[in-house]
């Protein structure tokens, strides 16, 4: 593989243990690296595209539960919640599966680190 253009980065132990807990012991070496860079270029693509398709739309932040997002066409902040293994929209009144915000909210990378809210 050619070096020029290459830059070393540290990943913590931290995230090497979490994907290894994901993926298994055989991401390791080069096979790791390049998952990684396959990784990172598909997030660009991911913006870009949200960019594109979803300009009006913004993740301003997020709880334990809850994705948080300022949607400039409604001029007002909504929330995208994760309960009993559904996503929710507070604005949506009817259920609606094709919410824009439940949809963006699918494809940000803090998906990921939501807490199912399950009842008990």
């Amino acid at each position: 593989m050619d070096d020029i253009g290459r830059k070393m980065v540290q990943i913590s132990k931290n995230t090497i243990e979490t994907i290894r807990e994901i993926h298994g012991d055989e991401m390791v070496g080069e096979m790791l690296a390049s998952w990684i860079n396959e990784k990172v270029v598909q997030i660009c693509k991911k913006d870009v595209f949200l960019k594109k398709y979803a300009k009006h739309l913004e993740i301003i932040g997020f709880k334990k539960d809850t994705i948080v997002i300022k949607d400039a066409h409604l001029q007002k902040v909504v929330g995208v919640t994760l309960k009993d293994n559904r996503l929710w929209c507070d604005n949506d009144k009817n259920g609606d599966k094709s919410c824009m915000h439940k949809w963006f909210a699918m494809g940000s990378l803090e998906i990921g680190v939501l807490e199912d809210n399950e009842k008990s």
